[in-house]
C-alpha cells in the first residue's frame, strides 16, 4: 500500500517492495527504467503542416501587410488635396528663388517661357509625390509658364493647354493674387506669380493641373496585383527565417522533453536567447530540476525506510542466532581444549573470528545513522573485509593515496558506500569470476576515479541477472556525488570504475 500527499511532490512509502523499488533493490540497475515509456509523436516538416507556424506566419504577414496598406491608402486619400497644396507651395517657392537668384533674360520671351518651363518640371517632378506617374501623358497641356506684361499675354511655353488650366491662368491674371489655387469637379489648378526683372515691368504665370485621378491615388490593377505578389515573397521570407530560429529552438525543447519522458531528469534545454521562449525553457528546466530533486528524495526516503525495516529485522532475527552461534561456538571450543582436539581448533578459531566480524558489521549497521561507515581507516578496513571474501587463492594488490583516502573520510556517507561497492565487487569476483588477482586503485583526475579490476573469466555487462549485486553497485555509484559508474568485462576480465566528484571540506 503506497500512500502519496496531493500534489506528488513529497510521498510516504509504507510498502517495502515499492521502496526498494524506488531505492533502485530487485535488481534495477536504473530506476528510470520503472518509469512508463512515453513515445511523443514525430514531428512534420515545418513546410509541410497545413496549420504550422510557417503557413500560420506567411498568412499573417500578407493579411497585415494589406491592412497596413489600406489603412496608408486611406490616410492619403483623406490628405491627398492638403499635401498636393503643401508640396506645390515648395514648388512655387523654389522656383521663385531660382528666378531670383538668376534672372533670366527677358531680350527673347518664348525661350525664357520655355526655360522656367523646364525648370518648373524638374522641381516639381523631384518635390511632387507620383508627380511624372501622374501627368506624363498630358505633360503639355497640364503645366505651362506664361509670360504677361502690361499689354497683356506675351508668350506660354505650350500652345494647346487643358480648359482648366488655361481658365485658371485667366483668372490668376485678372485677380492679381501671388499664389492663385482653384477647384473643379474634383480637380485643382495652382497658379504662382513670379515677378521678373525689367522695364517694362513683366511677370511670368507657371501653372500645375492636377486631375482627380491623382489626387484620388494613381495606382492600377497592375500595381495591386504586383505589390500583393511583392508582399506575398516578403511573408513568405520573413516566415522562413522565423520558422528556421523558432522551430529549431521548439524541436530542441521537444527533444529534451522526450528525455524527461524516458526518465533522464538531468537534461536541460539551456535555450539563452533571453527571449520570451528562453523564459518558458527555463521554467521547464527549473521544473525538471525540482522533479529531479524531489524523486531523489523520495528514493533516499524510501531507502532509509527499508533499511530501518531490514535493521529492525536482523536486530530480531540474525543478531540473536549469530549470538546464540557464538555461545555453542564457545562452548565448543572448550569441549575441545577439554578433549585436546588441537586440529579442530584452528578451524574454530577462524569460525568465531568470522563470527566476530559478522557481529561487528551487525552492530554497526543496527547502532549507526544510515549512510555513516563507523570506521576511522578505509584503507584498513578494505583490506580487512576484502581477504576474507577473496580467500588464500587470490592475490589482492591496493593503491589508495593518502590525500585521496583522507579526502574520501571527510564523508562519512561517500566511504561507506564506497566500501560498499568494493565489498560487492570483491565477493562477485571470488563467487563467480575464479579469478587470480583483484586490483583497487584510485587516482583523482579532476574526478575520484575508483578503479577496480580482476582477472576473471568476465560476464555479459549488458544482460540483467537474478539477484540485488549489479543493481546496488548501480544505485550506490549513482548516489555518490556527480556519480557515474562504468563496467567492462570480457574474457580477460572485468574491470569497473566509480567516478565521483568531493566537494572541498575541512579534513584536519
Amino acid at each position: 500500500m503506497v500512500q502519496r500527499r496531493r500534489g506528488g511532490a513529497r510521498a510516504l512509502f509504507t510498502c517495502p517492495m515499492e521502496a526498494m523499488r524506488m531505492a533502485g533493490y530487485a535488481g534495477a540497475e536504473n530506476p528510470a527504467s520503472t518509469l512508463p515509456h512515453v513515445q511523443i509523436r514525430k514531428p512534420m516538416p515545418a513546410l509541410l503542416r497545413p496549420r504550422g507556424i510557417f503557413i500560420k506566419l506567411s498568412v499573417m504577414i500578407v493579411l497585415s501587410s494589406q491592412l497596413v496598406l489600406l489603412f496608408i491608402g486611406l490616410i492619403e486619400l483623406s490628405y491627398s488635396p492638403a499635401r498636393f497644396e503643401w508640396e506645390v507651395n515648395d514648388v512655387m517657392a523654389d522656383l521663385r528663388q531660382q528666378i531670383q537668384a538668376r534672372p533670366p533674360s527677358l531680350d527673347t520671351c518664348q525661350p525664357v517661357a520655355d526655360q522656367l518651363w523646364r525648370e518648373l518640371i524638374i522641381i516639381a517632378a523631384g518635390k511632387v509625390t507620383d508627380f511624372v506617374e501622374a501627368i506624363e501623358m498630358t505633360l503639355r497641356e497640364q503645366s505651362a509658364v506664361r509670360i504677361v506684361g502690361p499689354a497683356g499675354i506675351i508668350c506660354q511655353s505650350g500652345a494647346v493647354l487643358s480648359p482648366m488650366l488655361s481658365e485658371g491662368l485667366h483668372a490668376a491674371e485678372a485677380s492679381g493674387e501671388r499664389l492663385h489655387s482653384y477647384r473643379q469637379a474634383g480637380e485643382q489648378v495652382v497658379i504662382a506669380r513670379l515677378q521678373l526683372s525689367g522695364t517694362p515691368p513683366r511677370y511670368a504665370l507657371a501653372g500645375l493641373h492636377f486631375s482627380s485621378t491623382f489626387l484620388q491615388g494613381t495606382a492600377t490593377v497592375y500595381d495591386s496585383l504586383r505589390t500583393l505578389v511583392v508582399l506575398c515573397m516578403m511573408g513568405i521570407s520573413v516566415a522562413g527565417v522565423v520558422v528556421l530560429v523558432v522551430v529549431r529552438r521548439v524541436r530542441r525543447a521537444a527533444g529534451v522533453a522526450q528525455r524527461w519522458a524516458e526518465g533522464d531528469l538531468t537534461a536541460r534545454i539551456r535555450d539563452r536567447a533571453a527571449d520570451e521562449i528562453s523564459d518558458l525553457t527555463a521554467h521547464f528546466d527549473q521544473m525538471a530540476m525540482t522533479l529531479e530533486q524531489t524523486m531523489r528524495a523520495n528514493r533516499e526516503l524510501a531507502a532509509r525506510v527499508e533499511r530501518n525495516r531490514i535493521a529492525r529485522d536482523l536486530h530480531d532475527t540474525v543478531k540473536q542466532r549469530t549470538f546464540v552461534l557464538g555461545i555453542r561456538l564457545a562452548e565448543l571450543d572448550l569441549r575441545l581444549r577439554q578433549a585436546r582436539e588441537a586440529s579442530i581448533q584452528p578451524l574454530i578459531s577462524d569460525a568465531r573470528l568470522l563470527l566476530d566480524h559478522i557481529q561487528d558489521d551487525l552492530s554497526r549497521l543496527l547502532q549507526e545513522q544510515p549512510g555513516s561507515g563507523g570506521f576511522t581507516d578505509l584503507h584498513a578496513e578494505i583490506e580487512r573485509c576484502v581477504a576474507g571474501l577473496l580467500g588464500d587463492g587470490v592475490r589482492f594488490a591496493i593503491e589508495l593515496p593518502q590525500l585521496i583516502e583522507k579526502k574520501i573520510m571527510a564523508h562519512p556517507r561517500v566511504a561507506a558506500e564506497i566500501l560498499a561497492i568494493t565489498l560487492e565487487s570483491a565477493a562477485n569476483a571470488g563467487r563467480h569470476s575464479n579469478c587470480s588477482v583483484f586490483a583497487l586503485r584510485v587516482v583523482e583526475e579532476g574526478a575520484i576515479h575508483w578503479h577496480i579490476e580482476d582477472n576473471g573469466k568476465g560476464f555479459d555487462a549488458s544482460r540483467r541477472y537474478p539477484g540485488m549485486g549489479l543493481g546496488n553497485l548501480r544505485w550506490r555509484a549513482e548516489s555518490l556525488p556527480g556519480g557515474v559508474l562504468q563496467i567492462h568485462s570480457d574474457a580477460a576480465g572485468t574491470r569497473i570504475d566509480v567516478a565521483f566528484v568531493l566537494a572541498e571540506r575541512d579534513t584536519e
